[in-house]
């Protein structure tokens, strides 16, 4: 997922700036462009840079959803490592107990075994 991104990220900076250069005159270099892509696909949005072209509010478009789509699948990927590893110690914690009883339950039958004899 993060390669995913990160290729995104720099495929629309070089597009960000092939729309923008000479028409934003908040874009005049290409770190300018990864600058706005960057603050853009984290949901920071500075607005220091924008769009001014159609094709650059297209683009901002893509990657606001690619942002918003990478930070939930950051956010489940996380999430669910988390349930993942609560969910085994609670497992094993159930399997002790269950151990525990399945021999007390076993002394029990011996202590009525043995008063019935």
């Amino acid at each position: 997922g993060l390669l995913v991104v990160l290729i995104i990220l720099m495929i629309s900076s070089i597009l960000f700036f092939y729309f923008e250069f000479g028409v934003n005159e908040n874009v005049n270099t290409f770190d300018d462009a990864f600058w706005y892509l960057l603050v853009t696909i984290t949901t920071v949005g500075y607005g220091d840079i924008y769009p001014m072209s159609t094709q650059g509010r297209i683009l901002g478009f893509i990657i606001m959803a690619t942002g918003i789509a990478f930070t939930s699948f950051l956010t489940a990927t996380i999430t669910s490592r988390f349930v993942k590893s609560s969910e085994r110690s609670e497992f094993l914690t159930v399997d002790k107990k269950l151990d525990k009883l399945q021999s007390e339950l076993d002394e029990l039958k011996e202590m009525i075994k043995s008063q019935k004899e």
